[in-house]
């Protein structure tokens, strides 16, 4: 048994084409979804965002975190799709974005949408706050 898999983490393939600038690692941790985002959610990659979400819902998730500590540059189109991912899971799954940081917290906020998703600086923060409302 792998370490991950004795923490509960399991790895898994979100369907979506991995770019030089772009890439998502999908990781089931305890029932939960993280999508970890790496490099520029713009017009070009949140339709491989959505795709990755997509997938995600075959896990049939107790919460869906979509991790953007490692995303360097946001525009509308990512955050179009992540309010439109927190739309189509409905009530029915928790749904966290962590983001800290100018490149994605910062726009997020200025705009408002920090009241309409659950923010959190960190993975672990995020995770706590699916974990206690699972309980």
């Amino acid at each position: 048994m792998h370490a991950e898999e004795a923490r509960g983490v399991t790895r898994f393939d979100a369907g979506v084409e991995e770019t030089p600038d772009f890439r998502i690692e999908a990781a089931n941790v305890n029932g939960i979804t993280v999508l970890s985002l790496v490099g520029a959610l713009d017009m070009v990659t949140a339709p491989e965002l959505s795709k990755a979400i997509e997938a995600a819902q075959y896990q049939r998730p107790s919460g869906l975190i979509i991790d953007m500590s490692q995303v360097d540059f946001l525009s509308s189109s990512g955050m179009s799709a992540l309010v439109a991912a927190q739309q189509e899971f409905g009530d029915e799954v928790r749904f966290c974005v962590v983001a800290d940081g100018p490149a994605t917290s910062r726009p997020m906020r200025l705009i408002g949408l920090d009241e309409q998703l659950a923010l959190f600086a960190t993975l672990d923060d995020a995770l706590a706050d699916i974990g206690a409302a699972d309980r």
